[in-house]
């Protein structure tokens, strides 16, 4: 009872081989090539608008440039405080480092306010300076090894004390040039230091190897 159409087996068939060269080369599914076309087209219609296409995205830009001029503005007042509240805590916890000489501060640097930047208007540094009369320069290009590390124990000391998440520290030289009480004091604060994080210390004085848990 079947009919034989062989022009519409050919028609089929012919469907077929078209619908395989769009997959082999939009594909690789057919959903893949819809996906594609219904894209293309929008992009047809768009730029057979153009005009009317750049009038939107002008205007999205300048309300996304908005945006973010008010959000850099709010980041910078409270990054202006929270840069001097920091500041004086790092300094205040350096008096009990052997360095109750130097200053640190961190410096707020504006960047240019056109080009929009994930950090927002201002790059912040570290400035240290080791002895009062010598240059206060970046961190990273003044301290040595016994200061950058008495340092980072000052400054993550101020970090642990408002939360976040827990870190495994490695300090090294950090009792470079002290002893005595200095020296247990350094051992205290990185005893304090490790009742919230991981503290590992290569240390020469026996003050702060005495407080550690293990050796």
């Amino acid at each position: 009872g079947i009919e034989s159409d062989p022009d519409r087996l050919t028609a089929i068939e012919t469907r077929l081989e078209k619908l395989s060269r769009v997959k082999r080369k939009y594909g690789p599914t057919l959903a893949d090539a819809r996906a594609l076309l219904e894209k293309l087209r929008s992009e047809r219609d768009e730029l057979a608008n153009v005009e009317d296409a750049l009038d939107r995205r002008k205007r999205a830009e300048d309300a996304a440039r908005v945006a973010y001029r008010n959000a850099a503005a709010a980041l910078s007042q409270k990054r202006e405080g929270a840069a001097s509240r920091f500041s004086a805590a790092v300094q205040k916890a350096l008096s009990g480092l052997a360095l109750e000489k130097a200053r640190f501060r961190v410096a707020l640097s504006r960047e240019e306010e056109d080009s929009p930047r994930r950090a927002g208007f201002e790059r912040a540094v570290m400035m240290f300076q080791p002895n009062p009369g010598e240059p206060e320069r970046p961190l990273d290009r003044i301290a040595s090894g016994g200061e950058l590390s008495r340092l980072q124990l000052a400054v993550q000391s101020v970090a642990a004390s408002r939360g976040g998440r827990r870190r495994t520290l490695v300090f090294d030289e950090v009792d470079a040039g002290i002893g005595g009480r200095v020296a247990e004091s350094v051992g205290k604060r990185l005893r304090a230091l490790a009742e919230r994080d991981q503290v590992l210390c290569v240390t020469h004085v026996p003050q702060i190897a005495a407080l550690a848990d293990r050796h």
